[in-house]
């Protein structure tokens, strides 16, 4: 649970540099393998070989550290923390790609819904990039291969590309035209003005940002 305003881009994360790389082609041997008859129809399954593919997550303790302290019943309004919920975070995280991309593209949106988002051509090539640079993982190239298998998805990477786009960065309507997307709900997050609430918001490498900027006030877990 936590109390938090969207977003004040008040200074950048140690490490985070204006140079985005380029997305590499996964290295031989890297790719990712076809799914098998239990992992396409056992949804425990794939989800088990889509985590043991992501060798690019980070490691407890060695690449961040967490301190989720006191929790508190589901209704509860009061702080039950007094400390931060990141204890740390690598600066390295910055040096690999996915996340360096991902972290150029949290500032392209209002937070506010209700205004519709304009979007420049600086943002549209940073969205490809980032999607070029999903599309080079393992658990990325796994799932479009279970896609075909299900016959969901073309087997060309430039058609999965304009599905994922369609997805997570068209445009549409939530309290105003062209106001949102499915990014900017879930990963950035949006603050409704008429409730004063956010809603989405489900990144950590956003939570933590925010956090450690002071936008944001963790105050515990919830139980119950």
């Amino acid at each position: 649970m936590c109390g938090h305003k969207l977003y004040g881009w008040l200074e950048v994360p140690p490490g985070v540099t204006d140079a985005v790389p380029p997305p590499k082609a996964p290295s031989a041997g890297r790719t990712a393998p076809g799914p098998t008859e239990r992992e396409l129809n056992d949804l425990n399954a794939a989800v088990a070989e889509l985590w043991a593919l992501d060798d690019n997550r980070l490691q407890p303790e060695q690449d961040y550290r967490i301190n989720v302290q006191s929790g508190k019943g589901f209704r509860a309004t009061e702080d039950a923390c007094q400390s931060r919920l990141f204890d740390k975070v690598s600066e390295d995280i910055w040096k690999r790609p996915t996340f360096l991309i991902f972290y150029h593209l949290l500032d392209n949106y209002t937070s506010a819904t209700g205004t519709a988002e304009v979007v420049t051509a600086q943002e549209r090539k940073e969205v490809s990039d980032f999607l070029d640079a999903v599309m080079a993982t393992r658990p990325m190239q796994y799932c479009h291969n279970i896609l075909i298998a299900k016959g969901l998805a073309s087997p060309d990477p430039s058609e999965f590309k304009k599905q994922l786009y369609q997805m997570w960065f068209e445009l549409y309507n939530r309290d105003g035209a062209g106001d949102s997307c499915g990014f900017e709900h879930v990963f950035v997050g949006e603050h409704d003005s008429t409730s004063d609430s956010v809603s989405g918001f489900h990144n950590w490498v956003n939570f933590w940002i925010e956090e450690r900027k002071g936008n944001l006030d963790y105050k515990g877990f919830l139980y119950g």
